[in-house]
């Protein structure tokens, strides 16, 4: 056992050689620290991609299928966030914001889709 200083609290230690914590807490701590960063923009795209799946989400369960891009723009969807992008059979694009999505038309307007229901379909168009 090897006499050691905490990178945390700079107590004195024993401990193994590669110990460099004196308890549970103080690594937690420096993780935490090392991580704060990170956490905060992972947890604003979060928000943002929560945000804009509730959006959807409230069109869906009116039953509205086609929504105006104003509408969903005005109430704070982000386009440029989303969690993945398929292409139907057609080769449009369709985003996702976890388990809702929506297809941009010519027109302006934006379809509304579930996702569960897209990939039946999908599955149902292969081979």
């Amino acid at each position: 056992m090897i006499t050691k200083k905490c990178l945390v609290c700079k107590t004195k230690f024993i401990g193994r050689s590669d110990k460099k914590y004196c308890s549970d807490q103080c690594r937690n701590v420096y993780n935490n620290r090392i991580n704060a960063a990170l956490s905060k923009d992972i947890r604003k795209t979060n928000r943002i991609l929560r945000v804009n799946r509730d959006i959807l989400n409230k069109y869906h369960l009116i039953g509205m299928e086609q929504v105006s891009l104003f509408s969903l723009i005005s109430e704070g969807f982000i386009l440029t966030y989303f969690t993945n992008m398929y292409k139907d059979s057609e080769g449009k694009e369709i985003y996702f914001c976890y388990d809702m999505g929506y297809q941009l038309s010519d027109n302006e307007t934006v379809q509304v889709l579930e996702k569960k229901k897209f990939e039946k379909n999908l599955m149902g168009q292969l081979p």
